[in-house]
């Protein structure tokens, strides 16, 4: 639960940098292990997810939403790895 949710903070705020709107809980005591992303506007979640698989990040995207759901295999240094592909992915 702590390595996922440092993983979580290394990220949102390079997600926000990137026009995502965050929907994880402000209250760290609240938060689950996922991080779920509303996409940039006039952006669609499914083409994020595709460009993302294609750059080897896996996430998933329910309800429209771009989720990230690291576990203990996931490690902090890939954090500018998964930025770079993002901003591949948006642009």
């Amino acid at each position: 639960f702590a390595h996922a949710n440092r993983w979580n903070d290394a990220l949102e705020p390079a997600l926000r940098d990137l026009g995502f709107q965050s929907l994880r809980s402000e209250h760290p005591e609240h938060r689950s292990c996922i991080l779920c992303a509303k996409p940039p506007p006039d952006t669609h979640a499914g083409q994020i997810v595709t460009a993302l698989a294609a750059q080897g990040v896996s996430v998933g995207s329910p309800d429209g939403h771009v989720r990230f759901s690291p576990s203990w295999p996931n490690h902090l240094d890939e954090i500018p790895t998964v930025v770079a592909a993002l901003e591949t992915a948006v642009a």
